[in-house]
């Protein structure tokens, strides 16, 4: 009986395999470990405002942020395929380093531009085809997202709608990009057999043919769900703004409007 106990209680053992196409590179000539980082911590000064700190002292600390993880927010902004949304998304990113010094009529006409920055790169999630794109598109949102959201309150503009439409098109970003995942039970002939150490497998693919595979050893029948899809999703899509939205969902969700 003993014997039995232990190999039903087997520890899961967690592998993990990463594999990427014959003769790929990199998606991301850029630093996505800044950007993503950046703009988490931007979204989240903007949440303590709301939550009742100073405007002025969130709007710094913002500048701080974006300024230490410039290099990389502008490199990946150069990417982006379409024109118009590189030329405002730029201006955002250059201008917001003056907030503190516009006059109220410059500080509105910059809330407006930032404003409709992210609402045309919104507009482009919706239409584009290519996943790359949406990638950029995406990682590009949520670096303008905290800068019209942060000019409009310095504005003395509502926020309300422009913190759901960040929110929806970040949901797009995950839907848009998500991988595909396949579930399997390896070593496994005919029926499972009680007592018997089987590897569970989750097997996730990016867009750019990025896989990864993780396992575990498990006896069956498990007692949890041995698969693992949003961990082994948050591993294959690491280098992807989908990771970016992952991360500031959460706090977007948590902000007062």
């Amino acid at each position: 009986m003993r014997r039995v106990l232990l190999r039903r209680t087997v520890a899961a053992v967690a592998a993990v395999v990463v594999t990427l196409p014959l003769g790929a590179r990199p998606v991301q000539a850029f630093d996505f470990t800044a950007i993503i980082g950046a703009a988490k911590a931007a979204y989240e000064l903007y949440k303590e405002y709301k939550e009742g700190d100073s405007l002025d002292e969130a709007t710094t600390k913002i500048i701080d942020t974006i300024n230490e993880a410039k290099t990389a927010i502008l490199a990946q902004v150069d990417r982006l395929a379409t024109a118009q949304a590189k030329s405002c998304a730029r201006s955002a990113i250059i201008d917001f380093n003056d907030i503190e010094n516009f006059n109220q009529t410059t500080l509105q006409a910059y809330a407006r531009d930032t404003t409709a920055c992210v609402t045309l790169i919104d507009s482009l999630l919706e239409v584009v085809t290519e996943k790359a794109s949406a990638d950029q598109l995406g990682f590009t949102l949520n670096t303008v997202g905290p800068l019209a959201l942060t000019a409009r309150a310095h504005a003395g503009f509502s926020t309300s709608s422009l913190l759901g439409q960040v929110i929806d098109s970040n949901n797009t970003v995950l839907s848009t990009l998500k991988p595909t995942c396949s579930t399997a039970i390896k070593g496994l002939n005919g029926i499972p057999q009680n007592g018997a150490v089987y590897t569970w497998e989750t097997r996730c693919t990016a867009y750019d043919g990025k896989t990864v595979s993780t396992s575990k050893r498990i006896a069956y029948p498990p007692t949890t769900n041995p698969f693992d899809v949003p961990g082994t999703t948050n591993i294959v899509m690491g280098h992807t703004s989908h990771a970016q939205a992952t991360a500031v969902l959460p706090v977007l969700r948590a902000t007062p409007a």
